[in-house]
């Protein structure tokens, strides 16, 4: 009698965890779970950006200005200095070392205000690149959420060359090592940005894309024919 009813519970039981793992089951396939991945080059959608353009472009033109007027306190301190070498002035006399601590003091002030405004300038940059991968993010976030992307991974858009060492070992760092075309979703994600600016895409964004895929398809054209010949070549006998 303990042996038929260990029987029902077990069969019992069984039917359950069946049941739940059905339902779940319906529920990953009717939505309830991202199932997909995409790829996006972050460095080119930051590029792309319209704010960040606009915002790099005004920080740019405002640091040449500075940049000039720095120069030129820079220029008049310098010829100050030279005066004073050039001058009659004993060394060691009150007027000497007078002259001498200002030039100094002026020196140490003119360093002060180049390292703040420096700062200043370093720090806009940062929170104009913080912003604009902020937004990004929210942009990526909400393009994939309603088509069940679970992860969206970047990558570098170039095509390396054995003639650029340099290149050749940035696309080695890549985390990722290969993916389908289709997966991803750079431009689709700069046409929303500029959407939800009412701009147009950037066309020489779509050229540039166009360009590196044609690279990367005759590479990998290269690529495969070069594996042709490489099988198609008589196996090398090893010496006996």
């Amino acid at each position: 009698m303990k042996k038929t009813c260990w029987t029902i519970l077990f069969v019992a039981l069984c039917f359950t965890i069946g049941g739940l793992v059905s339902q779940v089951g319906s529920q990953n396939q009717a939505g309830g779970v991202p199932q997909f991945i995409a790829v996006v080059d972050v460095a080119e959608l930051i590029k792309a950006h319209p704010d960040f353009k606009a915002k790099t472009t005004a920080l740019q033109e405002r640091m040449k200005i500075e940049e000039g007027t720095l120069r030129d306190q820079q220029k008049i301190i310098e010829q100050k200095e030279l005066k004073f070498q050039q001058s009659s002035l004993k060394p060691n006399t009150p007027e000497h070392t007078r002259e001498l601590e200002a030039l100094q003091n002026e020196a140490i002030e003119f360093e002060k205000v180049f390292k703040s405004k420096q700062r200043a300038f370093a720090l806009e940059n940062s929170q104009i690149l913080f912003d604009t991968y902020q937004d990004i993010k929210r942009e990526i976030g909400a393009y994939a959420e309603p088509r069940r992307i679970a992860q969206v991974t970047d990558y570098r858009m170039f095509v390396p060359s054995p003639l650029e060492p340099q290149s050749v070992m940035e696309d080695m760092e890549q985390k990722l090592v290969w993916f389908n075309v289709q997966l991803d979703i750079t431009e689709y994600i700069v046409d929303v940005i500029y959407q939800r600016r009412n701009l147009t895409a950037s066309q020489q964004f779509s050229d540039v894309k166009k360009e590196l895929r044609t690279a990367k398809k005759v590479q990998d054209e290269l690529l495969k024919n070069a594996q042709q010949r490489s099988l198609a070549s008589p196996p090398v006998s090893a010496p006996r």
